[in-house]
């Protein structure tokens, strides 16, 4: 009789002994190299009757590859050995997690149940280092009811390289020639909790520093370029750790003074017409219109440098030279400073101004000009030349008709400029430096208010074709 009890205490045991349901990552702790794979799975113990699973698994992509170039989420057979099923997949990559989520498509016998493998994960090792494999929002689903299963416990896992981390930076950014570099490779360490025995330095110009050979470890060091480099030294470290593992990182060091002339162009045409006419100053100025003319200078280099801009207007035909001044004022001569990247252009803060009533009708060339910079190698680009055209009589007309007509030829439409003529014409006579015939519509040989209302009235200002 005892016996018995005790056999049927041991049954009772045995069916009502197991734990709530566990979602886990096996191994628990995973190991590989970088530029190698890893395989992990999410198994499950204790589930009861499922129709279905979701769970959402988070790692450092700095380490581990996404899906689906750079890791492979495969289906268990937990659920689909009972059945046909339905497998998804949805990578998260902003918040570093991959969500998976299962479920049975049609009646089965035998729904899932007991223990078995969810999901397999086979990642490409990126970098070495380490990351959780950490398990969230992990959710089974009852057969019968489709309902959450109660008390679902759950289980990370953790990955580690064999291979030590590697990572280092450099001050100034951007040294100049025979300036001391520092290198700092503190930031180096060794996942499998070992130490860094050997700093290894390849500085890209023929120059390598081992630091642990018959040296104390440090993971600073010094450096000095004997010249610049446009595109790069690219400086190698190679890092050991006390199990003779070996892992390397390449970056590369800019040094470089660039400034380029890219652009010049008419401010006035830009705001009035089309803006496809940035790239170009519009080619043909009136005689007699007060020009705002843009020049753009861009760093391409590694340094913030101070530049002088100028902007000179040469006549092809005479030869006769015009420095023009900065339309904000302080000479001829812009100072600019330039950054690099998003900071290294300049445009509307170079502003030249040209009064064009004593220029010579005919060709100009326009030329900007960036003086060269200390250690600036390629100077050939720091100039830009564009030929214009001053017309000799302007936009204006004798009459309003050929008025339209001349406007409608050069640009389309009767605008500001036209007024701009008119006005620096203004209260003159015959005679006069500022005398413009064309802009005396009622021919009585002074330009009047009566002569700027004509133009500017409605119908006419504004006119296109």
């Amino acid at each position: 009789m005892v016996l018995a009890l005790l056999v049927s205490l041991a049954m009772v045991n045995v069916s009502y002994g197991a734990g709530p349901p566990n979602v886990y990552v096996d191994p628990a702790t995973a190991t590989s190299s970088p530029t190698g794979y890893v395989e992990v799975k999410v198994n499950v113990t204790d589930a009861p009757e499922i129709l279905g699973f979701q769970f959402k698994l988070r790692v450092d992509k700095s380490i581990l590859g996404f899906p689906p170039a750079q890791c492979n989420v495969t289906e268990g057979t937990f659920v689909s050995s009972a059945g046909s099923t339905a497998f998804a997949v949805l990578p998260n990559t902003l918040e570093s997690y991959v969500h998976v989520g299962c479920h049975l498509t049609s009646t089965v016998g035998s729904p899932p149940s007991g223990n078995g493998t969810l999901a397999i994960f086979r990642y490409y090792v990126l970098e070495a280092g380490v990351t959780n494999l950490t398990l969230f929002d992990v959710k089974l689903y009852t057969y019968t009811t489709g309902g959450e299963v109660p008390g679902v416990t759950t289980q990370n896992g953790y990955f580690y390289t064999p291979k030590p981390f590697v990572d280092f930076d450099w001050t100034p950014v951007s040294p100049e020639v025979n300036e001391v570099a520092t290198f700092n490779a503190s930031a180096c360490w060794d996942p499998d909790g070992g130490n860094i025995t050997q700093y290894s330095w390849n500085f890209g110009d023929g120059n390598i520093t081992v630091i642990g050979d018959n040296e104390p470890i440090t993971p600073i060091i010094t450096h000095k370029y004997s010249s610049y480099n446009e595109s790069g030294w690219q400086v190698t470290l190679t890092v050991t750790d006390d199990e003779s593992d070996t892992w390397s990182k390449t970056q590369t060091l800019r040094m470089w003074h660039e400034l380029v002339a890219v652009n010049i162009w008419n401010a006035v045409a830009l705001m009035q017409y089309d803006w496809w006419f940035m790239d170009t100053v519009d080619r043909k100025i009136i005689r007699g219109e007060y020009v705002w003319i843009l020049g753009t200078v861009v760093n391409l280099g590694t340094y913030v440098d101070t530049t002088n801009v100028t902007l000179t207007a040469r006549h092809v035909a005479t030869d006769t030279t015009v420095d023009l001044e900065c339309a904000w004022g302080g000479g001829p001569v812009v100072e600019e400073t330039l950054g690099t990247g998003t900071a290294g252009g300049s445009g509307w803060d170079i502003m030249f101004e040209w009064y064009t009533n004593d220029a010579l009708p005919g060709i100009w060339n326009l030329t900007l000009a960036a003086t060269p910079v200390s250690g600036e190698v390629d100077t050939a680009n720091n100039a830009l030349s564009l030929t214009v055209e001053i017309l000799p009589y302007g936009e204006l007309s004798e009459s309003l008709n050929e008025l339209v007509s001349r406007t409608l030829g050069l640009h389309g439409r009767i605008s500001i400029q036209d007024i701009v003529i008119a006005a620096n014409a203004f209260g003159s006579e015959p005679g006069d430096s500022n005398w413009n015939p064309l802009a005396d519509f009622n021919n009585n040989d002074k330009i009047t208010i009566v002569d700027l209302v004509t133009i500017a009235r409605p119908g006419t200002f504004g006119l296109e074709w």
